[in-house]
């Protein structure tokens, strides 16, 4: 069950069944009796402005989520993570639009109905999305609501409404949805301890041991944030924290890899003293991880000096 409490079913629909029980719902004009007329403009209005404000919140605090991510020196391209993070967003994101889609529909008033189909929309395009071409579809989706709340704003101020309508909008997330939206935020980190090492990627001050100490804490804090939301927090926040975790470890490790090999490179600067030395094997070893590190790309600029090493003393060895 996801963290905002709907029931599975819901949750768990795909785009067709959500089709289908979106036209149904709005054939009964919401849950048991159908309104024998529609509400007062006004009325319409109060009632959804009112409802849908947490929802609007949590789709203009989630739609962060679902941005193409920035390339960052040193990270990798593609990060699994962020994507991991955009799928749990895009389902929030279609829940509290179709939470917001429901109040509109039972008020049965045309006044008050303008932003039901975006959020169908919206509802329909963020469903059970595990692929980034589906995002994509997700967000504009969720971009495209933004001038029909503006429009539905208009309708509301027009028919006496006195509060501001909900608008999907940084300036409109809510205390409330902060609680929530802090939760995706805590899985995905970076944590103090994170933050702190990637200060220092693009710090070629920073000594390759600091480095390697600074990912050792990353790491640990990632693994603290997974274990506790294995054991307290929902499966699909446990997913998150797991696949940053594994995302995480994998570039410390190539940091660790990096100053393995460099310190290797390093240690062959006194020369064999022939082919038969077996230091001579060692080396020419040591010299192809750094190689292989070098041809990937250096994890952090504290390596900024491996290319150099690695072609005053490994060519040397060939010569």
């Amino acid at each position: 069950m996801s963290s905002t409490g709907s029931n599975v079913s819901t949750r768990q629909a795909g785009p067709a069944a959500l089709a289908a029980a979106a036209l149904a719902f709005l054939a009964a004009a919401g849950c048991g009796e159908p309104a024998k007329k529609p509400m007062d403009p006004k009325q319409a209005c109060e009632l959804v402005a009112a409802e849908a404000r947490e929802p609007v919140a949590l789709i203009a605090g989630y739609r962060a989520y679902l941005e193409e991510p920035k390339p960052q020196p040193y990270l990798p391209k593609r990060r699994t993570d962020l994507e991991e993070a955009a799928f749990f967003a895009a389902e929030e994101i279609r829940h509290a639009a179709n939470t917001a889609r429901q109040y509109a529909a039972r008020t049965l008033s045309p006044v008050a109905a303008v932003v039901s189909p975006p959020l169908l929309e919206v509802a329909v395009r963020c469903a059970e999305i595990r692929e980034m071409g589906a995002v994509a579809k997700c967000r504009k989706a969720a971009r495209d609501l933004e001038p029909a709340l503006q429009q539905q704003a208009r309708k509301c101020a027009a028919a006496g409404l006195g509060a501001p309508f909900p608008l999907a909008e940084p300036g409109a997330i809510t205390d409330k949805a902060r609680a929530q939206l802090a939760r995706l935020e805590n899985a995905l980190g970076p944590g103090p301890a994170e933050k702190a090492m990637l200060a220092k990627l693009p710090d070629a001050k920073v000594s390759e041991d600091d480095l390697v100490a600074a990912c050792a804490a990353a790491t640990a804090e990632a693994d603290t944030v997974r274990r506790e939301l294995d054991k307290a927090g929902p499966e699909e926040l446990h997913r998150v924290a797991a696949v940053h975790q594994q995302a995480l470890g994998a570039h410390c490790n190539r940091v660790g890899l990096a100053a393995g090999a460099h310190n290797g490179v390093l240690a062959c600067r006194k020369k064999p003293t022939s082919k038969k030395d077996p230091r001579y094997t060692e080396c020419k070893i040591e010299c192809a991880k750094a190689m292989r590190i070098l041809d990937e790309g250096v994890p952090a600029e504290a390596f900024s000096a491996m290319a150099k090493d690695h072609e005053e003393i490994c060519k040397s060895e060939d010569e």
